[in-house]
């Protein structure tokens, strides 16, 4: 039971950051590149970047009729999506709107780290596979690790929303009541 709370608790405090996240880089890339940022030819999306993108605007128009606002397929897009604008590829072209809007300056590498950090124990979270170890205290410095980061990215992007993730997260009380 124990897995399964974690788990479910970290998700919801990745989500909060995924939400944060992808807002703030819809709203960089739109000021300079306009709403449909995501179907502009100034900004040169991988292959696999583009078929995110196709495969969000056909679920979401599957789903309504007209077809999907751009904020819907925004919403529609994953967090592996949103995670790969900050590698090296997008240096030149995503990371300089982004890093614009943040509250100071980091390095795309650091900024990218923790985006990692987060983005691996998502997929952990995500395909259930188990968070506890043998090393009890290896376990919670990985945990806490991770939280950091969602604090760490949050707070770049809105100091406000990291303290308000920051209070409402029941990660760190799950962590000491571990069995």
């Amino acid at each position: 039971m124990y897995n399964a709370r974690i788990t479910k608790e970290l998700l919801v405090d990745i989500g909060h950051l995924e939400v944060l996240l992808r807002n703030a880089i819809d709203r960089a890339l739109s000021a300079t590149y306009g709403v449909g940022w995501f179907l502009s030819t100034r900004i040169p999306l991988t292959h696999q970047a583009q078929k995110s993108i196709t495969k969000a605007r056909q679920r979401t128009h599957h789903t309504m009729n007209p077809p999907a606002l751009p904020g819907k397929i925004i919403a529609d897009l994953s967090f592996d999506f949103w995670r790969f604008l900050f590698t090296r590829t997008y240096q030149s072209t995503v990371w300089p709107k982004v890093l614009a809007s943040l509250t100071h300056k980091v390095s795309r590498e650091d900024f990218e780290y923790h985006l990692e950090r987060i983005y691996k124990m998502r997929n952990r979270c995500a395909h259930h596979e188990p968070l506890i170890r043998l090393d009890v205290q290896r376990e919670k410095r990985q945990t806490l690790a991770v939280l950091d980061s969602i604090h760490t990215i949050a707070k770049l992007i809105a100091p406000g929303a990291a303290d308000w993730i920051a209070a409402h997260s029941t990660v760190t009380a799950s962590l000491a009541k571990r069995p």
